[in-house]
């Protein structure tokens, strides 16, 4: 009977075991936020997530809100009113409008509109006596009544008409004993509130669960036990949790406590029962629902933790098991889960995200110690089914090893002694099962048959040695052609085709003088196609093609597929052959298909980022049974292709995918393997789903030449955003709310009025817009792939700058041909008027010159002749011969007056002639007394007068 016992115990526990082996691994992904991610803050006080999906901080240096790739602060501006009225928040709450409150630390309280992004302050603590109480907790109650927590002043009522409070204490001296007057105010504040069906309000305190009536203003203690005056206070509540008729409480040493309403009764559960200092441990700050029976709690003592409530236990994941690096051993408070399930905390101060998932990748750990120099990494894993053993290649170790698959029992293979070299480094590089089911090993210097029963090496003829001096072949990969023959590549010398039966061996290097010889020595993959090809590739010498055994010839292939004597196209990191026979090459430059039903082989399609391959270096591929194609890409993550959509869908870290893969292949159960260093992971291709990254869309951001004029917080905006007519350009920035994996992310954008079509925009969360025209605008994001119902729609209008309208344009040309006409015309009155003028004045001028020239003469007949007469009558009787000349001059005077009366202009030549003759009648009354001297150029004598 004792033996059968014991039998049933050993089998269940193995069952049990394998089970606990057989289970998924839970990943858990700690990040903390800090400057480097453009959260610079020295405070943290509360988290908070609102309906739309915005994650909102309490701070010091002001409330906070994060969109999953930014930190936008609302911070006090003392020249703008609607700004809120302290940088130091306490405590955040959504209203049911889905305004945001927030509590300062002094000054009262302001609320957030999410539409217009502006504040309205209540500063009501200034009118209280102590004008430093701070709002520690908002509460709304059914009837969207305002209930704040405030220092010293119990629990708090806000009138938002006036702006008025009405304070109701919850703490005394008389309800609680054992506080004093100097410490009532620390203890007379709320810090948790929760409205029960009767509409009482229950609150924690630091006197314990108290609660209020609204109805009456009256107060009642709920302790779980009396405290005394001197003694410690172990009921202190900091946090509460409501559940059908039961309270839970977290507090200070009292850990967590559940209260039942109906009964009264109090049940204590504490995580520490002999701690050294009993003040200082069971400190609960934090209650979260997490599933159904559990709570995720935040200790001050032991930091995150679990507590089952049909066990009640507690486990924390500072505990040994977990040896998570990141997770807080300590002080960790205000724990929020947001609608994707993550995780936020703070830590010290540090805003931290905890993201625990189930991952569908098992890992498989080599299970000998006995490991070489470096670590050894496995380099193929192979089921044969026949014998249902798994042999596991490790390069560098054991070498191989052997599990049965029915008894889980591990055997390493053994070396034959002559190959001393694979003896000391043991160094698998590849399993291949031939036609006939034989099993051959791949080592790095020589080429193994495995005996399934013995698990040995055996050591059959091997290929001869190319180089002595080398010593070895240095082999990469193995694979078997149609004809059973099996073909190595080397890392130096080329392609060995080997026959199993008779262990002949033809050598394929480089020789220029062969046409269709092997371009390259060094080839690092090797597979057959279902038609006969041997496929070699070559990293080193970005060189791939095939051999034709019809022809006993190589061909080598391009980028694109095409044949080419060109040796340098593009570097192969490996193939492999789906159920059709084609091959599938892993390049750097994608991932290629080809059909290999042809001659040449055609290329079906290059797989590259732009048709989903989240990089263009594929490193390994395989097949499963479904038909789907998976790849590895160098340190990014697993890519499935459904061959018959052409849909490629991405799988990483957020999904558990492990990194420093060294492989992938298929098992015989279906299930896909990942080669990886100490082990290997197995996996479903089934299980996996992509991660959901449906998440709202919201606008974050609009500036137009990079001024902000947006502050809302809307996830459907109906008031169009406006484009001033003189902008220069302008900018939207939007994100989808998904908090867990923002990067993975990809959008779609279009301006509908301007885009024709929607616009990729990848990762990019922002689109900027330049020169667009006047109009009415539809501007919609989506993310990627999504249907267009799902896009984020915002009305947008451009305006246009007034000198750019019809109607001024049109003014403008009136305006400017009435100030042409104007001016012509004034122009041609002015000319007119100068023209009459100018005729005027000559002909003033003329009538000036004519009366002076009248006045002349009428000086000079009179007088000039009386005198000339009288002067002559002298002459004739003294001088006959001087007054022959004095009528002489006199008659040329005469007779000059007369003729140029009749001109307006006279030479000056004429006039000095008059006027020497005029001078010497003169002289003739004068003689010496009258002196007369002319200097004028020579050339002033042809000018008019």
């Amino acid at each position: 009977m004792s033996r059968l016992f014991r039998y049933i115990f050993c089998l269940l526990w193995l069952l049990g075991w394998a089970r606990l082996l057989d289970a998924q691994e839970q990943v858990i992904s700690i990040e903390y936020f800090g400057e480097d991610k453009g959260l610079n803050i020295t405070t943290l006080y509360d988290i908070y997530q609102d309906h739309v999906g915005f994650l909102w901080l309490a701070t010091r240096e002001g409330l906070v809100r994060y969109d999953g790739h930014a930190f936008r602060y609302f911070q006090h501006d003392a020249a703008d009113s609607t700004s809120i009225r302290s940088n130091n928040v306490a405590c955040i709450k959504e209203d049911a409008v889905g305004n945001i409150w927030a509590g300062l630390v002094r000054g009262g309280v302001s609320v957030y509109n999410r539409k217009t992004g502006r504040f309205r302050n209540f500063p009501f603590t200034e009118k209280l006596k102590r004008k430093t109480a701070s709002v520690t907790r908002i509460f709304f109650d059914r009837d969207g009544g305002i209930w704040m927590g405030v220092t010293g002043q119990g629990i708090v009522q806000l009138d938002t008409i006036n702006g008025t409070i009405q304070s109701h204490d919850l703490v005394t001296t008389e309800n609680a004993a054992f506080v004093t007057a100097e410490e009532l105010s620390d203890f007379n504040v709320g810090y948790n509130f929760w409205q029960d069906e009767e509409g009482r309000i229950w609150c924690a305190t630091n006197a314990d669960l108290y609660v209020f009536d609204p109805r009456t203003g009256q107060v009642e203690s709920h302790r779980e036990e009396e405290i005394k005056p001197g003694t410690l206070n172990t009921g202190q509540a900091y946090t509460l949790f409501p559940e059908g008729d039961q309270l839970w409480v977290g507090g200070w040493a009292s850990g967590l406590r559940r209260y039942n309403r109906k009964s009264g009764e109090w049940k204590k559960f504490l995580y520490d029962q002999q701690g050294p200092n009993f003040d200082a441990v069971n400190i609960v700050n934090s209650i979260v629902h997490k599933n159904e029976d559990e709570f995720w709690i935040a200790g001050q003592d032991r930091g995150l933790g679990i507590f089952n409530k049909k066990t009640a236990q507690f486990t924390f994941f500072t505990d040994q098991r977990f040896k998570t690096i990141g997770i807080p051993s300590e002080q960790l408070t205000n724990l929020c889960v947001d609608k994707q399930g993550n995780l936020w905390g703070n830590h010290n101060n540090r805003l931290l995200r905890i993201q625990i998932k189930t991952s569908g990748f098992q890992f498989h750990a080599l299970r000998s110690g006995k490991f070489g120099p470096g670590a050894p990494f496995v380099s193929e894993v192979l089921d044969d089914e026949i014998s249902k053993f798994r042999l596991i290649g490790v390069f560098g170790g054991d070498g191989l090893q052997v599990h049965d698959e029915l008894t889980g029992a591990m055997t390493l293979g053994k070396f034959p002694v002559k190959t001393a070299a694979d003896i000391e480094q043991k160094l698998i590089m590849d399993l291949w099962q031939g036609q006939d089911n034989r099993i051959w090993v791949l080592g790095r210097h020589a080429l193994y048959r495995l005996d399934l029963i013995t698990h040995t090496l055996e050591l059959p003829r091997q290929p001869p040695l190319y180089s002595s001096e080398v010593g070895s072949n240095l082999y990469t990969q193995i694979t078997e052609d149609r004809q059973g023959d099996l073909w190595m590549g080397s890392s130096l010398f080329g392609v060995f085709r080997y026959h199993p039966g008779s262990g002949e061996t033809t050598h394929f290097m480089p020789n220029e003088e062969v046409e269709g010889a092997i371009a390259t020595n060094v080839v690092g993959s090797v597979t057959a196609d279902g038609w006969g090809r041997t496929w070699f590739g070559s990293r080193d010498k970005t060189i791939y093609g095939y051999y034709l055994p019809g022809k006993d010839r190589f061909y080598y292939l391009d980028a694109e597929g095409q044949v080419t004597t060109d040796v340098a196209s593009v570097r192969m990191n490996s193939f492999f052959t789906d159920h059709h026979g084609d091959i599938w090459a892993c390049t750097e430059q994608g991932l290629l298909h080809f059909n290999c039903e042809t001659e040449p082989p055609q290329l079906v399609k290059k797989y590259t980022i732009a048709d989903g391959l989240s990089s263009d270096y594929v490193a390994w591929g395989t097949e499963d049974q479904r038909g789907q194609i998976w790849v590895t890409l160098a340190a990014v993550g697993l890519c499935r292709l459904e061959q018959e959509s052409d849909r490629i869908t991405t799988f990483g870290k957020v999904n558990g995918v492990p990194e420093q893969i060294t492989g992938i292949g298929a098992l015989s159960d279906g299930r896909l393997v990942l080669n990886a260093t100490g082990g290997y992971y197995t996996f479903d291709p089934d299980s996996l789903t992509p991660t959901e990254l449906s998440a709202p869309l919201a606008l974050t951001s609009f500036k137009i030449d990079d001024r902000e004029y947006y502050l809302g917080s809307e996830q459907q905006i109906k008031q169009p955003l406006v484009v001033p007519a003189n902008s220069h350009f302008f900018s939207l920035e939007f994100t989808a709310l998904n908090l867990s994996n923002p990067e993975l992310c990809r959008y779609e954008y279009q301006l509908q009025g301007f885009d024709e079509h929607w616009i990729s925009a990848g990762q990019r969360h922002f689109v900027n817009y330049t020169n667009i025209p006047k109009g009415n605008y539809v501007f919609r994001v989506k993310q990627a792939g999504m249907p267009d119902v799902e896009a984020l729609v915002i009305p947008l209008v451009v305006n246009e700058a007034f000198y750019r309208l019809w109607w001024f344009r049109l003014l403008l040309t009136a305006v400017a041909l009435g100030l042409t006409f104007h001016y012509y015309r004034n122009r041609q009155r002015h000319r007119q008027q100068l023209a009459q003028l100018e005729s005027k004045a000559n002909l003033l001028e003329k009538e000036k010159a004519l009366v002076q020239y009248e006045s002349l003469k009428q000086q000079l007949n009179p007088h000039f002749l009386f005198n000339s007469l009288s002067s002559l009558g002298s002459l004739i009787s003294i001088d006959p011969k001087a007054a022959g000349g004095f009528l002489d001059s006199l008659s040329k005077t005469y007779r000059y007056i007369l003729k140029s009366s009749e001109r307006e202009v006279v030479p000056l030549s004429e006039e000095l002639k008059s006027a020497e003759a005029f001078l010497r009648l003169q002289k003739t009354r004068f003689e010496e007394g009258l002196q007369v001297n002319f200097q004028i150029e020579e050339e002033a004598l042809y000018l008019k007068i």
